[in-house]
């Protein structure tokens, strides 16, 4: 009976800590990228985020803090979409994570920092993408 309750305690645990993980780890990977690639600014952020800066008018910066991001999430693995990313299912949720695949898998750039923004964009049309972007910054 000792065996069982520590191994439910096992259980719970462990699946609290690879909860609270995915739900922390797109925060960590943010604040990483943008230390990386200097998004010192809030507004700056938020309006890359949330799509108000497009492709014509992003930095390089700001487009490689997209790739950034995304890799860390396993979407990206050198500039090419990772049909089974994880990182997304486990921050947006399995369904969204695959209908955004489905939807922008033709997005690509000339380079890997272009082809992120082409495809963050694109993703913005899922919505638990969209909202989980705003509540994560």
């Amino acid at each position: 009976m000792k065996f069982f309750i520590i191994f439910i305690a096992f259980i719970v645990v462990f699946h609290n800590t690879v909860k609270a993980f995915s739900e922390e780890g797109p925060k960590i990977y943010m604040a990483e990228c943008r230390d990386k690639f200097n998004i010192t600014s809030n507004l700056a952020h938020y309006t890359l985020i949330i799509g108000e800066i497009t492709e014509d008018t992003a930095t390089e910066d700001e487009k490689c803090y997209l790739n950034c991001f995304l890799e860390k999430l396993g979407v990206l693995s050198d500039g090419e979409l990772q049909e089974d990313a994880q990182g997304l299912k486990d921050y947006i949720g399995n369904k969204s994570a695959k209908k955004a695949i489905e939807r922008c898998r033709e997005e690509f750039g000339f380079h890997k920092c272009e082809t992120a923004i082409k495809l963050h964009r694109c993703f913005l049309g899922v919505r638990n993408y969209a909202i989980t972007q705003i509540y994560s910054s």
